[in-house]
């Protein structure tokens, strides 16, 4: 049996903004899928925000959207830490 690795997608855009509800909505049904499925399931968002919720800017590109150069490091950290596991 072929196991995948299913991926949250990663905050964006400001807190409490649509965009941050339907990330939070796709990551329920992601997680629900891979547990039922017996896949893995990593969800990093919390890497990637400040205690108040807020985007860590320094990790996204001015857009709130993409990651800078220090989000893919972070980012490429957490994945190797898993998959070392």
């Amino acid at each position: 049996c072929e196991r995948f690795l299913i991926l949250g997608l990663l905050p964006a855009g400001p807190g409490g903004s649509e965009l941050r509800g339907q990330v939070r909505s796709v990551n329920r049904t992601l997680a629900a899928f891979s547990r039922s499925e017996g896949q893995h399931w990593l969800d990093m968002g919390a890497l990637f925000l400040l205690p108040n919720g807020e985007l860590r800017e320094a990790l996204y590109e001015e857009d709130g959207l993409h990651l800078s150069r220090e989000g893919y490091r972070v980012w490429a950290s957490e994945m190797s830490r898993f998959l070392a596991r």
